[in-house]
């Protein structure tokens, strides 16, 4: 049972009866029971006021292609908003097959296989994050793409600090955002056509926006949301921030290359002197994070010697020095 259609009725916080809902939604004023029911053990709060009907509390946003449109109209980008779909990037990397990725934003009301770095899922709870994909073409080859994932947690970063400056956002290598040690958030970049250029990259993202205690225990790591953190932005104001400033991060990106949000990625780097243990292989390093070099490659200082490590390569986490 799909949560979508009931909730962008009950969205904005009024009243609704049992048979106007009936009627919008072609069923029986049963069947709306049943999906309120759904939408209660999903962790919704439904009221149920007498002679009035059906009541969602708190009101929720939901994000509106036709209310986004004119204000991304200027950017040349093409959008489409899902009440639902299995991944944004898989969204992009489809309309990439059929000629038509090339600045495409796909954002979405909630998604089924949710994907994070190295095939984990993310979980994403219905109109509550951000979650949006963007596919864009850069004429070079994929070697000279190394650091993208940075530069664009660097836009992000940008953006949010610009909402609240008070803010203590990080950028965890490769491509976590971070709040007080907390994820606020994730990048994941994927590639298509060909590896020597020119290169079609998914720009996938995902942002908790509100997260409540049913949400975080859902969440295997420490987690927060713009809404814990003060940020007080709706979620369409966040649409249109966060997709312009990672269309201009890859315009950006396309002139100068990493280089020129290096110096950035060092203000916002929560590994940089860190103990770290990272994995190449079977083979471990111990050491100290000491920020990353101007291809985006992490640093670590290990017994003297400092290594670099590629995204991909190896996992790093940090650890507690004896």
């Amino acid at each position: 049972m799909k949560a979508g259609p009931l909730l962008r009725l009950l969205a904005a916080g009024v009243p609704c009866s049992g048979e106007m809902l009936g009627q919008a939604l072609g069923i029986s004023r049963a069947a709306v029971w049943k999906q309120v029911q759904f939408l209660r053990q999903q962790g919704w709060v439904v009221e149920t006021l007498p002679r009035q009907g059906y009541r969602l509390q708190p009101a929720i946003e939901l994000l509106s292609a036709t209310a986004l449109e004119p204000l991304l109209a200027a950017s040349g980008l093409r959008l489409i908003v899902h009440e639902e779909t299995t991944s944004t990037n898989a969204d992009v990397l489809n309309a990439f097959a059929a000629g038509q990725g090339h600045a495409l934003v796909v954002l979405a009301e909630s998604q089924t296989q949710g994907r994070g770095r190295h095939g984990r899922s993310w979980y994403a709870p219905y109109a509550r994050n951000f979650i949006a994909s963007l596919g864009w073409r850069f004429e070079m080859a994929a070697a000279q793409l190394a650091g993208l994932s940075l530069a664009l947690g660097v836009a992000v970063a940008r953006s949010l600090e610009a909402l609240q400056p008070e803010l203590a956002i990080g950028l965890k290598w490769p491509n976590d955002l971070q709040v007080d040690g907390r994820k606020l958030g994730g990048l994941l970049v994927e590639l298509a056509g060909d590896a020597a250029g020119p290169c079609e990259v998914v720009i996938g993202l995902g942002l908790n926006h509100h997260l409540d205690e049913a949400d975080r225990a859902r969440i295997d790591q420490a987690a927060t949301a713009l809404s814990a953190c003060g940020v007080a932005t709706t979620r369409q104001d966040l649409a249109v921030r966060l997709v312009l400033a990672l269309r201009d991060a890859c315009v950006q990106f396309a002139d100068s290359g990493f280089a020129s949000f290096h110096a950035d990625y060092a203000r916002y780097d929560s590994l940089r002197d860190r103990p770290l243990q990272a994995w190449r292989g079977q083979e471990k390093i111990l050491g100290f994070g000491r920020g990353v070099d101007e291809q985006g490659a992490l640093c670590i200082e290990s017994m003297g010697q400092l290594w670099r490590v590629h995204s991909g390569e190896v996992s790093v986490r940090e650890y507690t020095a004896a």
